[in-house]
C-alpha cells in the first residue's frame, strides 16, 4: 500500500533531497580521494572537527588545496557556510598539516563572524 496524503509525500520527497545530498557529497569525497589519496578524507576530517568545535554547525570544509610550505605540505580548506544558513559561500580556511592532520592556522572566529555577516547583508540587499 502506498501512502498519498500531502505529509507522507513531503516527507518522501525530503528523504529523497537527503539521499541526492548524501550521495553527491559522497561522490565529492570519493572524488577529492581519486585526485589526492586516501589521506584528504582524514585531513577532511580533520578540518570539519576544527570547524565544528570552533564555529558551531552550519559550515564546512570545502575543497582542499594542497601548499608547500617551509618542507611541508599543507593543506588549505575554505570554510564553506550551508545553504541553509545563508551559504554556499567561503567565508574562512583551514591548514591542516598532512604528516599530523594538526589544524597549523585558521581564519579567527572574530573575521569569520564578521565574513557571515557581510554575506548575510549582501543577501538583503539583493532581495
Amino acid at each position: 500500500k502506498t501512502s498519498s496524503s500531502p505529509s507522507d509525500l513531503i516527507l518522501q520527497k525530503g528523504a529523497i533531497i537527503v539521499r541526492e545530498s548524501y550521495q553527491e557529497a559522497l561522490d565529492t569525497l570519493h572524488r577529492y580521494e581519486r585526485l589526492y589519496g586516501k589521506k584528504v578524507i582524514k585531513i577532511i576530517g580533520a578540518a570539519n572537527a576544527y570547524i565544528l568545535l570552533n564555529f558551531g554547525d552550519g559550515m564546512a570544509a570545502g575543497k582542499p588545496v594542497p601548499v608547500e610550505m617551509n618542507g611541508k605540505r599543507i593543506w588549505n580548506l575554505p570554510i564553506v557556510l550551508a545553504p541553509k544558513c545563508g551559504g554556499p559561500a567561503e567565508v574562512g580556511s583551514v591548514f591542516v598539516d598532512e604528516r599530523t592532520l594538526e589544524v597549523v592556522g585558521a581564519t579567527d572566529r572574530k573575521h569569520l563572524i564578521r565574513n557571515v555577516k557581510a554575506l548575510a547583508r549582501e543577501k538583503a540587499a539583493l532581495a
